[in-house]
């Protein structure tokens, strides 16, 4: 049943709870103390235990509380869902700016050392997905909140793109290093 808040029209007790949490500089102490569970037993007198210092809420990033929120149990598993989904599409543009800069110097001819950084980082994927399987470890963490048979249910991307994924990306690596052993070899 939404409640109103002081100057708000229609907010849930969820959400005033959050806020207030946010707001309150021990639930931030504790959160630089990592201890959010036992919270009460963390403080004296107000500072915390580990740190003496306390942060305000102005001191803590989005990025922050939405991190110490996921690991921490307060999120619902929609949002831990939106924030793996946001991690993986950060990951797979990251990988898309590697994998197109790795064939964009091999056409080139631009042999340097960030051609070898971009192999290195793809091997590093590769080496992770034999691990798990042929899996992304985020896709593994967001089947635990999802029960979709959508091949894009742990990205923002389209559906099509996300079953091939892996095929389309394999391939465009196999022909940037084609070209970089042709290049290699003349």
């Amino acid at each position: 049943m939404p409640v109103r808040a002081k100057g708000q029209k229609n907010r849930s007790r969820d959400a005033i709870h959050r806020e207030s949490y946010w707001n309150d500089p021990r639930n931030l102490c504790c959160f630089k103390c990592r201890d959010a569970i036992n919270r009460v037993s963390t403080f004296e007198t107000g500072k915390c235990v580990v740190s003496l210092d306390i942060p305000t809420a102005s001191r803590v990033s989005t990025f922050e509380k939405g991190v110490f929120l996921y690991f921490y149990g307060i999120m619902n598993s929609e949002s831990k869902l939106v924030l793996i989904k946001v991690l993986h599409t950060l990951v797979w543009i990251f990988f898309n700016i590697v994998i197109f800069y790795m064939l964009y110097a091999v056409i080139v001819d631009k042999l340097d050392y960030w051609l070898w950084i971009g192999y290195g980082l793809v091997l590093l994927e590769g080496l992770t997905l034999l691990v798990f399987k042929f899996f992304c470890p985020l896709t593994i963490m967001a089947r635990k909140y999802s029960d979709s048979t959508r091949d894009n249910f742990d990205i923002y991307i389209p559906n099509w793109l996300a079953r091939y994924n892996k095929l389309i990306y394999t391939s465009i690596v196999g022909v940037a290093t084609v070209i970089l052993v042709i290049r290699l070899l003349t």
